[in-house]
């Protein structure tokens, strides 16, 4: 079989994989995406920046099917059918793998006021329809409702941490999915925080069953301000009946420094009751490396409360924790920082067997240079990974493996069946082996003569 060689190496090392090769989801040039929500079916890409008509950041969602094994095809894309200029349709989407989107469009007009909005949209027919639009008129003019958004069932979450009343306090709104009744609605309070006149409540959210989380980063806590996150409880309701009523306040459990803005991102898990709080700001180890915290459900006391306190490199700017994703027994979190060309970016994988613990590391393996790999957007499926626009298939190890130039057939050492298996490739000879186009050693992209002389001279050297 005759190989052909394409990869070009950078410096003295290149990567393979054990999982199977990731896809490139086809994103329109110009297009910026921001969030992204994913079953095993459909992948939703929102793009809050593009322009509709002559709307300037109106906003769209793109839709992705899966077409095969790990192949996706864009087939549709979503617009509001009331859509207007800075509304930024699509900077939040939340799927609830039943036929439901929801879209959060921060900057659209509702009750008159541009409060910010969202829109439910069902699936029927292979169409996704025109939309319904929800809001909540308690939301205060650039409130920025919808900033955030999660759903679960028939139960939606939105996040509005723009919402002022003598500071940017935040609210959170709870709603029937079916109908956009507003369930229940809290709002954050006032503080001096650094960088904050409130608590920014809102900022993410998550739900799952009966719980649902919000950060506020601009939280005091019980010691130094460094934000909390909230947590709220379907069963517990107000005296008018309302349900989801705080059960708790979670806190950083680490540090004792000022402006850390504990709880700045959240990742509640759809399937067990674990959560991340992550803060790729924390500089406790060094300025900006980040940290992640998991909590769990406990049984017994029914209290959320610390399992783990993860960390990546001590990096300056490492920002470990700048996006993640919990599910099942996998737990995904992104270290934009890392750097090891030609790889700028990296995702952490924690699996859980008798304990979490550190399992392995991803990186772009798809042979374009995407700078912040891990920083943007993470989702998991039932067996998908979706890092920003690349979607991997899952498998037990995903490690990244290098490959020492000149050795050709992978075997972890360079010696004389590396210099056949380079001269069969030369000629255009089939190989009595598997080639590694990794192996390059002077990346011009093939694997040829410089080959055949290096892997001479590792061979004397050894001697």
């Amino acid at each position: 079989m005759k190989v052909l060689f394409q990869t070009v190496i950078i410096l003295i090392a290149w990567v393979s994989c054990a999982y199977a090769v990731p896809f490139r989801l086809p994103i329109p040039d110009g297009i910026s995406i921001h969030s992204y929500a994913m079953d095993d079916s459909y992948i939703f890409a929102g793009a809050p920046g593009v322009t509709v008509g002559e709307n300037a950041s109106q906003g769209a969602v793109l839709v992705f099917e899966r077409t095969g094994d790990n192949t996706w095809e864009h087939t549709t894309t979503i617009h509001a059918s009331d859509g207007d200029q800075s509304d930024y349709f699509g900077y939040a989407v939340s799927y609830n793998g039943s036929g439901t989107l929801i879209v959060g469009a921060y900057g659209a007009e509702y009750e008159g006021y541009n409060r910010g909005a969202i829109y439910k949209f069902n699936l029927s027919g292979g169409h996704w329809g025109s939309g319904t639009k929800y809001g909540n008129e308690n939301c205060s003019s650039s409130a920025h409702f919808g900033v955030s958004v999660d759903c679960f069932q028939d139960t939606i979450i939105v996040g509005a941490p723009r919402h002022y009343y003598g500071g940017r306090l935040g609210m959170v709104t709870i709603m029937n999915m079916s109908n956009g009744e507003v369930l229940r609605t809290h709002t954050g309070k006032p503080s001096t925080v650094f960088g904050f006149t409130g608590s920014n409540l809102g900022k993410d959210v998550g739900i799952y069953g009966k719980y649902a989380v919000a950060s506020a980063p601009g939280d005091k806590n019980s010691g130094s301000r460094e934000g909390r996150v909230w947590v709220f409880d379907e069963s517990i309701e107000d005296s008018e009946g309302n349900p989801y009523g705080v059960a708790q306040y979670l806190e950083n459990p680490v540090s004792t420094s000022e402006y850390l803005y504990f709880g700045r991102k959240v990742a509640l898990s759809h399937v067990t009751r674990d959560l991340l709080v992550g803060d790729c700001d924390e500089s406790s180890v060094a300025d900006y490396a980040g940290v992640v915290h998991h909590f769990y459900l406990n049984p017994i006391s029914g209290q959320w409360e610390l399992l783990e306190t993860y960390r990546g490199e001590a990096s300056t700017d490492y920002a470990f924790g700048a996006a993640m994703a919990i599910s099942g027994d996998t737990a995904l979190i992104g270290a934009p920082g890392y750097w090891n060309l030609p790889y700028m970016g990296a995702v952490y994988r924690y699996k859980h067997g008798s304990a979490w613990s550190y399992r392995d590391m991803m990186v772009d393996v798809t042979g374009t240079a995407n700078p912040g790999f891990g920083g943007g957007n993470i989702c998991i499926s039932d067996d998908y990974y979706l890092i920003d626009e690349i979607v991997c298939k899952k498998t037990d190890d995903m490690s990244p493996h290098f490959v020492s130039p000149g050795d050709v057939n992978d075997s972890g050492a360079v010696n004389l069946t590396d210099a056949v298996l380079a001269l069969q490739a030369l000629a255009g000879m089939e190989t009595a082996g598997e080639v590694c186009d990794a192996a390059d050693f002077n990346g011009d992209g093939m694997i040829g003569l410089a080959e055949v002389m290096y892997i001479f001279q590792v061979i004397r050297a050894s001697k």
